[in-house]
């Protein structure tokens, strides 16, 4: 979780939300978002902005940013909710923001339903998929890949896995 807070919306955050940021933690307590996340802010900052100024909550569900937290632009997805917080004065002081990075949930499906293709385009051979699949880089087809509720119970290493459903 994280608070923006006043005009200049001053970033603040918990332990849990270390990971997210990656490098530009500890330096980014404290700075306002707009500078903390200048490569993003075309995406974050209307949103945050609607919250501040009409006190409308927001929330936005696999939502692709390209965050700058390793030295390198990285394709990340997020669900994230803001929420106005009130001030003293009845207005609206700042924002708390509830964020979940769901980036390898994200990528995980994506190459789950690559194997699937793949297996469809095999003739139905599993072996001849696992073939296919085995030529393509090696992050693609022995990633932490883990079967999904469509897809069978047995793990993707056991004799007999498919990515296709039973």
């Amino acid at each position: 979780m994280f608070l923006w807070w006043g005009h200049e919306l001053i970033n603040v955050y918990n332990d849990a939300y270390i990971p997210l940021m990656g490098a530009k933690h500890p330096d980014g307590l404290g700075q306002p978002a707009a500078e903390l996340w200048a490569e993003v802010w075309p995406i974050l900052g209307p949103l945050a902005l609607d919250v501040v100024e009409r006190g409308r909550a927001s929330w936005s569900e696999a939502q692709l940013l390209h965050l700058e937290r390793s030295g390198y632009p990285e394709e990340c997805y997020f669900d994230f909710a803001y929420s106005p917080i009130m001030d003293g004065a009845g207005g609206v002081g700042g924002l708390l923001g509830v964020v979940s990075e769901i980036t390898e949930r994200v990528l995980s499906g994506r190459r789950l339903q690559t194997l699937s293709e793949i297996a469809a385009g095999s003739g139905g051979s599993t072996v001849s998929a696992w073939s296919s699949a085995r030529r393509w880089p090696r992050s693609m087809s022995t990633g932490s890949i883990s079967p999904s509720r469509s897809c069978t119970s047995r793990s993707r290493m056991s004799p007999g896995w498919s990515p296709r459903p039973e």
